[in-house]
């Protein structure tokens, strides 16, 4: 096996996960259509956007404690 060879595969494999990680412009339309949508609530209903909000962050802090802790486990 020649080192070219090798190369190439790494640069096909970067490549297709390039194209998987690629944002789409539908996915675009859609990220922007749900922060606007996200933006109107909370500046409608301050009390319930900020229920909201914080209750999403203790989750995503919930998500990511979780996972670090069982990484820990796992060593």
């Amino acid at each position: 096996m020649s080192r070219t060879s090798g190369r190439e595969g790494d640069q096909q494999s970067h490549a297709a996960r390039l194209d998987r990680s690629r944002m789409t412009i539908l996915d675009l339309i859609k990220a922007t259509v749900m922060c606007g949508g996200v933006a109107f609530l909370i500046y409608s209903f301050p009390a319930l956007g900020q229920v909201l909000l914080i209750g999403f962050l203790s989750l995503l802090w919930l998500a990511y404690a979780h996972k670090t802790i069982a990484q820990l486990r796992k060593r």
